[in-house]
């Protein structure tokens, strides 16, 4: 080798080696001892496999055998073992030298140290897993774009963890896809125009708090933005919907609040140690008719009554001196209209409180509620004070009512037999007396009305002012008036009136309907107490006519038996028999009535055919005297239905008794069944005087008869009906009275087919 190149190969910089085709080091140069520790000398005994660390050595082995069949090799990366152990990695290349012949005699070998390359590449990569580290588990999302079509959209270049985690996506989803694919809200949301300034400016921005919206997400985000040198967009952005949704309910809550406290019925306040207000709620002037700013100027102590005002202050003084102490005041107030109300306070000591440091009270009216107790106990002394008789039990309730309600009088008026009579007064001098026309009076309006209470807080503005006697004579301008209902049916009115315009409250219309129920009571007792009296006259005669004609043909036959013939005998006999029938039919009904009333009338299912039921009635009618002619009209077929018999019996003679008894003997009675899917119907059917049409309901009620007790002329006690529609209702049917075309009545009942 020339000196000049030998002196080349000696001093350059990387590792030479010459090697035979055995595997020996023939030569290196000092770049090459230096790489691995070792002299020439002492490399020149070793082969050249023995330099690689023993991952490397079947690699190794394989580019040599590619060596010695004539194949260069070019930057095989390769580990290598210094003299002291030390790993050193390198890049082999290895040109085959040949002989004239071709043959493969040796290598010249060049190995370049990589090992600070694989220092600062190991750094970098470090470096760049501690950044994606931090990239992936930052608690802000964020999101690496391009820019395409010259910064007019933006390609995702990246995604990290919390972006996919606040978006609801993932990065596979979005990265390579436009933002305005991905998120079409983008630019009504405003960020897209962000994204292009910074990318044209490189300025960085920051995004203020937006909701970003489209079809699939909603949300709160707060954006900042900026360019990274390589033209790259970054945002780094925060979810902070939760935070909004937590600022807005705080918000709504103190709003509601607010509210509770300015629409309060009662007023808030908070006072200093002196009295003074520092607040006071909008619902004060509900209260006590003054403005906030009214009051602020006032201590609060000034407005108390002065009978009311020293225990007022020992009890806020004493309040004072003891932190967080309460205190409950009852006591008068002046009102803005310059009236005295009663007021409840409840007041606490917070003053030692650093936020409110105040004295805070809640305040209300209870002048109406002292009143309602005032009255409630006034109804039960009232209550407590009735007694047996009725008339004075109606008097006390007009004046409890009168006294409750301040009112300058108070009238009772009620209709008896279609016609109003004004009962009762607190007036002096008004006596009861029928009206002539009722339409004139106030009270008849609300009888009339449907059953609801009337308000008039301003009679000279009606009709009554000049019509209604009572307002004229006495001055009267306001007028609340409720209906006395009884049985469903409005009877009377309990009416009260006063000389000044008054509008009536809803509590004082309940004291007024409380003494309004308290009277329907009195007239319901009434009712019962004149009811039993037309029962026990129509009982007396109906017992006394049979029991008479049984004693007269019992003494007959006593006194005159051998003088009469058999046949005279027979027809007394007759009669005797007759008489007892009817007290015994008496009897029952009377027992019938008692169990129906105690809720112990029973009855017995079976099948039962209601044809026969029918003939068997009509035929027991006839044997005991009935000289009307029955027509039957039943369907083809027997009519089976689950019944008691014997019940449906004494329903049949209860509605054919009627029929005969109030038709004219000649006068046929009809009996019709008729037989539909869920039902039979049967009509009894007469050509009687017919029931009155307010009757048609009254008269299944008990001891009730078209006839007064005092012109009874046709036998019977009222029971007969009401037990016939107890039967009925036993077997879930329904009865009713209707008028018959050419006159009489048709009494209708249906029973379960």
């Amino acid at each position: 080798m020339e000196p000049r190149y030998r002196d080349l190969y000696e001093n350059a910089p990387v590792a030479y080696f010459s090697i035979g085709t055995d595997g020996r080091i023939l030569d290196c140069n000092k770049a090459a001892e230096s790489f691995l520790g070792y002299t020439a000398e002492e490399l020149r005994k070793l082969k050249v496999l023995d330099l690689y660390a023993e991952e490397s050595v079947p690699k190794a082995m394989q580019i040599f055998e590619r060596f010695k069949q004539g194949v260069p090799v070019e930057n095989e990366e390769l580990v290598y073992i210094g003299k002291d152990g030390a790993i050193a990695h390198g890049l082999l290349s290895i040109n085959p030298l040949k002989d004239k012949d071709g043959n493969v005699i040796a290598s010249r070998s060049v190995v370049i140290d990589i090992g600070e390359r694989r220092r600062i590449e190991g750094a970098l990569r470090e470096s760049e897993e501690k950044y994606r580290e931090l990239f992936e588990n930052m608690s802000s999302g964020v999101a690496m774009y391009e820019a395409v079509e010259g910064g007019e959209d933006f390609v995702f270049v990246d995604f990290n963890r919390a972006g996919e985690r606040i978006e609801g996506v993932t990065r596979g989803s979005v990265v390579g896809r436009r933002v305005t694919e991905a998120f079409p809200g983008v630019e009504e949301f405003g960020l897209l125009e962000v994204f292009r300034r910074v990318w044209r400016t490189g300025e960085p921005e920051h995004f203020p708090l937006a909701q970003y919206r489209d079809e699939r997400i909603t949300g709160w985000r707060d954006n900042y933005v900026y360019r990274l040198p390589g033209g790259e967009i970054v945002a780094v952005y925060d979810d902070v919907t939760e935070r909004k949704k937590a600022e807005e309910n705080l918000r709504k809550s103190e709003e509601y609040h607010r509210k509770l406290v300015e629409s309060a019925y009662d007023f808030f306040s908070v006072l200093n140690e002196e009295g003074s207000h520092r607040y006071i709620s909008p619902s004060v002037k509900r209260v006590m008719g003054y403005e906030p700013g009214e009051l602020m100027q006032k201590n609060s102590l000034d407005l108390i009554h002065p009978e009311d005002r020293q225990k007022a202050m020992e009890a806020f003084s004493g309040m004072t001196r003891s932190p967080g102490s309460e205190i409950h005041l009852e006591y008068r107030a002046r009102h803005r209209d310059g009236t005295w109300r009663v007021q409840e306070t409840v007041a606490r000591n917070l003053l030692h409180d650093p936020v409110v440091r105040g004295i805070v009270a809640n305040t209300r009216d209870i002048t109406e509620q002292n009143l309602a107790t005032e009255a409630l106990k006034s109804i039960n002394r009232l209550f407590l004070s009735l007694g047996a008789d009725l008339i004075a039990n109606l008097e006390r309730i007009i004046a409890a009512a009168r006294e409750i309600l301040g009112a300058e009088l108070v009238n009772y008026c009620r209709i008896e037999r279609g016609r109003l009579i004004c009962a009762l007064s607190t007036a002096p001098g008004e006596a009861p007396r029928p009206v002539g026309k009722p339409e004139d009076h106030i009270c008849y309006e609300v009888i009339s009305g449907g059953g609801a209470p009337l308000v008039i807080e301003d009679l000279d503005a009606t009709s009554y002012a000049e019509s209604d006697p009572y307002v004229r004579r006495y001055g009267l301008r306001s007028f609340l008036g409720y209906p006395v209902v009884l049985e469903g049916k409005t009877m009377g009115c309990l009416s009260v009136f006063d000389t000044l315009r008054r509008s009536f409250s809803h509590d004082e219309t309940e004291l007024l309907g409380t003494l309004a129920r308290a009277t329907a009571i009195e007239e319901e007792r009434l009712a019962r107490e004149e009811e039993m009296k037309d029962f026990i006259d129509i009982a007396s005669h109906e017992l006394r006519h049979p029991v008479t004609l049984m004693k007269g043909y019992a003494l007959s036959l006593r006194d005159l038996w051998e003088r009469l013939d058999q046949e005279k005998i027979k027809d007394m006999l007759d009669a005797i028999d007759h008489g007892a029938d009817r007290l015994n039919r008496l009897a029952l009904g009377l027992l019938d009535l008692s169990r129906i009333e105690r809720g112990r009338f029973r009855i017995e299912k079976r099948d039962a055919e209601l044809t026969t039921l029918v003939e068997q009635v009509v035929d027991e009618l006839r044997r005991g005297g009935a000289r009307n002619e029955f027509g039957i009209d039943t369907p083809d077929g027997p009519v089976t239905i689950v019944v008691d018999p014997e019940r449906i019996a004494e329903l049949l003679i209860i509605l054919l008794e009627n029929a005969v008894k109030f038709s004219p003997p000649e006068a046929p009675v009809e009996i019709g069944i008729s037989r539909g899917d869920s039902e039979v119907l049967v009509s009894v059917l007469d050509r009687g005087e017919g029931v009155p049409e307010d009757y048609r309901e009254l008269v299944f009620q008990r001891f009730v008869q078209v006839e007064d007790a005092q012109h009874h002329s046709i036998p019977g006690m009222g029971m007969g009906l009401y037990i016939a529609r107890e039967i009925v209702e036993a077997h879930r049917g329904m009865i009713w009275c209707e008028p018959r075309v050419g006159g009489g009545s048709a009494f209708r009942f249906t029973l379960p087919a």
